[in-house]
């Protein structure tokens, strides 16, 4: 926890106390925890007591911001989603809705990612931070390792390049990693956003897969 993430103040009540935290850091009452420093005193029994109090977020506070913007958005959208916090910059979302977020290959859960990282830009400075939902990008990676293991086996039985199904950043990633030890195959990212996709060659046709060679498409398995 940073050290300007802690505030101390005087206050009525812990109510109170949340309420002038949240103020100054721009967190939700309720993303703080707060303990009493010090007991005030009343003055001749006239003057009423205010305690010292000391608030810190239960969290990271670019992580809070990114499970407020969350809320706010399951609440419009009438659905049942909420956000607990994973390792490093991850979230992890859960509800009785949470498949809404999964659609069937996860693109809902990837745009919303993107979504709610473009928005919270200054706040994040300069972080990007990964959406989960109970295992869903663990299984995806093993999908794609899979496919990967696949495409390599069929470009080298067929001697020609294949292509696999436009993909983003992360799963591109996936597969060039699952590969990189292959020393029958070679892989490169080919096109354009949003079709980027992954081309697996066989080494002996790496050196011609500038010359117009037909490009073999196979599926990713789901």
């Amino acid at each position: 926890m940073a050290e300007q993430d802690m505030v101390v103040f005087e206050a009525a009540s812990m109510e109170e106390a949340r309420q002038i935290a949240s103020e100054r850091l721009g967190l939700a009452p309720e993303d703080f925890m707060v303990t009493v420093r010090e007991e005030g005193r009343r003055f001749f029994g006239l003057l009423g007591k205010k305690n010292t109090y000391q608030a810190a977020p239960v969290a990271p506070r670019h992580l809070l911001r990114v499970r407020e913007v969350v809320r706010q958005m399951a609440r419009r959208m009438g659905v049942d989603v909420d956000v607990v916090f994973g390792e490093e910059d991850g979230v992890d979302l859960r509800g009785t809705d949470r498949e809404m977020l999964l659609g069937t290959y996860g693109e809902p859960l990837r745009a919303l990612e993107y979504l709610v990282n473009i928005m919270l830009r200054e706040p994040l400075e300069g972080r990007w931070v990964r959406f989960d939902s109970e295992g869903f990008r663990e299984h995806r990676q093993a999908h794609l390792e899979e496919a990967a293991r696949q495409a390599a086996s069929e470009a080298v039985r067929r001697r020609r390049p294949i292509s696999l199904d436009p993909m983003t950043s992360w799963e591109r990633r996936v597969v060039h990693v699952a590969l990189k030890d292959n020393a029958e195959v070679e892989t490169r990212s080919v096109g354009e956003e949003p079709t980027r996709r992954v081309v697996v060659w066989p080494q002996k046709n790496v050196a011609r897969a500038s010359t117009g060679k037909m490009v073999y498409r196979t599926r990713l398995p789901r």
